[in-house]
C-alpha cells in the first residue's frame, strides 16, 4: 500500500545524507594530498611492517616503530641538507664576482643605466625574497598538520591494513573477479611509479654530480645528493638545482661552464631521464601505455600535487579498464 509519509522520510533521508556528504568532502578535502601520500608510502613499507609484525608479534608496535624511523630520518635529512646548504651558500656568496657581472651586463646596457637597473632589480628580488619568507611563515602551521595528518595515516594504514582493504573491496560495486584485477591494476600503477621514481632519482642525482664536476661547481656530490631528494618532484624538482647553480657560474664569470651545464643537466637529466626514462619504465613495469605514464604523471600532479604523480596515472589506467569492461573487450590494449 502506497505510504506518502514513508516515501517523504526516504527522500529526506536521502537529502540530509546528500548534504552530510557534502558537509563531510569539504572538510576532507584540504586533507586530500596529505592522505594520499600517507597511503602511498604505507603501500610502500608494508613489506617491511608485515616482517616487523611477524618478528615483535604486534601490529601497534610494528607500525609505530617504522612512523618514528620516518621522522627520525626525514629530520637528520633536512638537518643535514639545511646545515650544508648554509655552508656553501656562504661559500657561494664570497666567490660571486659582482663588478664582473656589472662589467658583462655594460657591455650590452648604456653604463648610466646599469646601476638603476641593478637598484630595480635588487629591490624586486628583496620584496620577492621577503615575500617568499612571510609565505612559508605563514603556511607553516599548515604544513605542520599535514605532515603530521600523513604520518598519522601512515601509522594506521600499517595498523590497519587487512581491514582497510577489506573495507575497499566490500564497497566495490563489482565481481570479485574485477575486484582483484582492480586491485591488481592498482598495485601493478603505485610499484611502477615508486620503482620509476626511485631508480631515476638515483639516476638523476649521478649524472648531474657527473655535470657539477665536468662544469666546475664546488662540492659536486653535495649538489648530486640534493639533486637526487629533489628529484622525487618530477619534471620541476632538478631543474630547480642546476638551475640556480647555472646561474651562479655565470654570475662568477664563468659563462661557457653555465652554458655548458644548462644544456648538459636539460638534455641529459630533465629530459632524457625525467621525460623520456621514466614515463618508460612506469609504462613497462605498470603495463600501460607510455602515453597515459606521461599524461597521467603530469596531469596528476598538475590538479593533484605531489600524491598525484601515482594517483594521475592509477586513474587514467583504472578508466581505460572500465570502458574495456563496458565495451566487452577487456583485452583491448593501444598500440605502442
Amino acid at each position: 500500500m502506497y505510504d506518502p509519509k514513508k516515501r517523504m522520510s526516504k527522500y529526506v533521508f536521502i537529502a540530509f545524507f546528500v548534504i552530510l556528504g557534502y558537509l563531510a568532502y569539504l572538510l576532507a578535502k584540504p586533507f586530500f594530498g596529505a592522505v594520499i601520500i600517507g597511503l602511498i608510502v604505507a603501500y610502500a613499507l608494508m613489506p617491511l611492517h608485515r616482517r616487523l609484525s611477524g618478528f615483535f608479534k604486534n601490529k601497534n608496535i610494528s607500525a609505530g616503530l617504522i612512523t618514528i624511523c620516518l621522522i627520525v630520518i626525514a629530520l637528520l635529512l633536512f638537518l643535514l641538507i639545511v646545515s650544508l646548504l648554509v655552508n656553501e651558500s656562504a661559500t657561494i656568496y664570497d666567490k660571486i664576482n659582482v663588478s664582473g657581472l656589472v662589467s658583462l651586463i655594460q657591455k650590452y646596457v648604456d653604463s648610466e643605466k646599469v646601476e638603476q637597473y641593478i637598484n630595480i632589480v635588487a629591490q624586486k628580488g628583496l620584496g620577492a625574497f621577503l615575500d617568499l619568507v612571510s609565505r612559508l611563515v605563514v603556511s607553516l602551521p599548515e604544513k605542520i598538520i599535514m605532515i603530521l595528518i600523513s604520518l598519522a595515516t601512515i601509522f594506521f594504514a600499517l595498523r590497519d591494513s587487512e581491514k582497510l582493504t577489506a573495507g575497499i573491496r566490500n564497497v566495490m560495486p563489482v565481481s570479485e573477479e574485477y575486484k582483484g584485477k582492480i586491485t591488481a591494476r592498482f598495485g601493478h600503477t603505485v610499484d611502477a611509479v615508486l620503482y620509476s621514481m626511485v631508480l631515476v632519482s638515483i639516476l638523476q642525482g649521478i649524472v648531474a654530480t657527473i655535470g657539477y664536476y665536468l662544469f666546475g661547481v664546488s662540492t659536486p656530490l653535495l649538489w648530486g645528493f640534493v639533486t637526487l631528494v629533489i628529484a622525487m618532484l618530477p619534471f620541476v624538482g632538478p631543474t630547480l638545482v642546476w638551475a640556480p647553480l647555472a646561474v651562479y657560474l655565470f654570475a662568477t664569470g664563468h659563462t661557457a661552464a653555465a652554458i655548458g651545464l644548462a644544456v648538459f643537466c636539460l638534455l641529459f637529466v630533465t629530459i632524457l631521464l625525467d621525460m623520456v626514462l621514466k614515463p618508460k619504465l612506469i609504462s613497462q613495469k605498470g603495463k600501460i601505455h607510455p602515453l597515459i605514464a606521461i599524461i597521467g604523471v603530469i596531469g596528476g600532479f598538475s590538479v593533484f600535487g605531489v600524491s598525484g604523480v601515482i594517483l594521475g596515472p592509477f586513474v587514467l589506467s583504472l578508466f581505460i579498464f572500465l570502458l574495456t569492461v563496458l565495451l566487452g573487450k577487456e583485452h583491448i590494449k593501444l598500440q605502442e
